[in-house]
């Protein structure tokens, strides 16, 4: 079934709503005045996302965030936060700009990598905190 792009927003942001740090992430992106694109925030877990992008792995989608354009191009990880960072409004934005200095994209990726993997821990040692 193709998804007619006119219904799909310019970005789709599909992240892990049962990750409490993954989904305040995502709330406080959208929540910012100033968002330059029609965001949509899904839910991975969510029945619309599985019909919107049954092509998508789901243990993929498990592991790192994933940004869906309104061309279909996907981007995951670090790259994916870099997408959203750009639609966003100044100062936010300037951030994106990172992407271009050498070796930031390699780094930008590893961190993110280390961090996904411990974001269930992240999780219990802030709620523990409070």
């Amino acid at each position: 079934m193709a998804l007619d792009r006119s219904a799909r927003a310019k970005l789709t942001v599909l992240y892990d709503a049962r990750c409490s740090v993954c989904a305040a992430s995502v709330r406080a992106l959208l929540k910012r005045r100033g968002v330059r694109a029609d965001i949509e925030a899904l839910d991975l877990h969510s029945q619309r996302a599985r019909k919107l992008f049954p092509h998508l792995d789901r243990e993929a989608l498990m592991g790192e965030l994933h940004v869906v354009d309104a061309e279909g191009n996907v981007f995951s990880g670090a790259r994916a936060v870099h997408e959203v960072l750009r639609y966003q409004a100044a100062p936010l934005c300037w951030l994106a700009l990172l992407w271009n200095v050498p070796g930031y994209p390699w780094l930008a990726q590893r961190f993110y990598r280390w961090f996904s993997a411990r974001r269930y821990r992240v999780q219990f040692w802030a709620s523990a905190a409070v």
